[in-house]
């Protein structure tokens, strides 16, 4: 992956597809969304976000680029991710990952488990269940451990 900051070049076989929310699958909008608000949920999908000028300006700029180093069989379906971030000032950042996060070998911790689930109680925008996350959270982690409890359950938040 490779995003030059400076380039206004963008092919036009990877333009954005509004149709029936086609950037949701999109890897320029994904990186662009990730890079501007720092996170991606489940409301960067809407009909509304996925046209956002800003996300679209800098989702331009990305390119996605085929690196056959990426490509070992031992890392599963996804290979090697790697990002290479050209900024303005010459300098450039740049990160690789060879299981991304909730793989079994780069697990989701339980802390984490616990913000995707008071981020996902927060998109249902419920005002009582909103109120009452924090306290849901702290029953079930009261609950016994063990299989046929409710740890089965957890695992699967």
């Amino acid at each position: 992956m490779n995003l030059d900051l400076d380039e206004d070049v963008f092919p036009s076989q990877f333009r954005l597809d509004r149709r029936a929310r086609g950037g949701m699958f999109f890897i320029a909008y994904n990186i662009a969304t990730a890079l501007l608000t720092g996170d991606l949920f489940t409301n960067d999908f809407t009909e509304e976000a996925i046209c956002r000028a800003d996300v679209l300006a800098v989702s331009r700029k990305v390119q996605s680029l085929h690196d056959p180093e990426c490509e070992d069989p031992k890392l599963g379906a996804h290979g090697r991710i790697k990002i290479d971030i050209h900024l303005r000032d010459g300098s450039s950042l740049k990160d690789s990952i060879d299981y991304p996060k909730g793989n079994p070998k780069n697990p989701t911790s339980p802390e984490e488990i616990d913000q995707k689930f008071i981020q996902c109680v927060r998109h249902t925008q419920d005002t009582k269940l909103n109120a009452s996350a924090g306290d849901l959270l702290s029953l079930l982690h009261g609950f016994p451990s063990g299989r046929g409890t409710i740890s089965d359950l957890m695992s699967l938040l």
